[in-house]
């Protein structure tokens, strides 16, 4: 298994619930532009590189995955989720047992303690930029 990045338990979910909203909002408006019905099969890749300038693959911070195939009437429900992880309840669950292991513990100790050191560098050098 590959190696996360630290992520705060409701920043995960912040991302991935993000992530949703694009996804569906352009499948709102494909679905708007193109007059599309209910249960057509739209690919995800195709939808986004077509509705969203700039696009890049979207991923769940968590690791959770989005479908490949979209549903218009379905996969575009306000409550439904799209990621494989879930809703928030299950993000945030999951965000916490991984951050309460050894290695998250130790990872959260490491993040706290460079931005310690980058605040402490940045005052000195504003001190001694004051000082001249």
């Amino acid at each position: 298994m590959a190696a996360r990045a630290f992520v705060y338990p409701e920043a995960a979910w912040t991302t991935c619930e993000t992530n949703q909203r694009i996804i569906k909002g352009a499948l709102d408006q494909y679905t708007m532009e193109e007059l599309k019905s209910e249960g057509t099969k739209v690919g995800l890749t195709n939808l986004l590189m077509d509705y969203l300038k700039g696009w890049k693959p979207l991923s769940c911070p968590l690791g959770g995955t989005y479908p490949d195939i979209l549903i218009v009437g379905v996969s575009n429900k306000s409550d439904a989720s799209l990621c494989s992880l879930g809703g928030r309840e299950e993000h945030i669950r999951i965000a916490w047992v991984r951050l309460l292991t050894p290695v998250g513990v130790i990872t959260a100790i490491l993040a706290a303690l460079l931005a310690t050191a980058f605040r402490l560098s940045h005052l000195k050098k504003r001190k001694s930029i004051q000082a001249q």
